[in-house]
């Protein structure tokens, strides 16, 4: 399903629009997953595949940046950095890398 927001060949993150074409194949998650998804708004799988060492996963994607989204997001989840998900991924993230 195809965002027409977003592009055929770009992804969707929060409020903002990414080219991950040049990732696709070093991803460490596999290419499959990234193909799959291309044209569409990624947020919730994002922000939850990505719980261990976040910070070093949303610092790279200043490079894949392509624009900042015409639309706000039509989601009721929001991911607000005080909010439920964001404590929570906090929290566990010592847990995890224990582990």
């Amino acid at each position: 399903m195809q965002d027409d927001n977003i592009g055929a060949n770009l992804w969707r993150i929060h409020d903002k629009i990414y080219d991950f074409q040049n990732f696709v194949d070093s991803h460490p998650g596999g290419s499959h997953w990234l193909i799959k998804t291309k044209g569409t708004d990624i947020t919730e799988a994002f922000e939850t595949s990505h719980v261990v060492n976040p910070s070093l996963v949303e610092s790279m994607l200043s490079k894949f940046f392509v624009k900042d989204a015409t639309e706000p997001r039509n989601s009721p989840y929001t991911f607000n950095s005080t909010g439920f998900y964001k404590t929570l991924k906090r929290k566990i993230q010592p847990i995890l890398k224990v582990n």
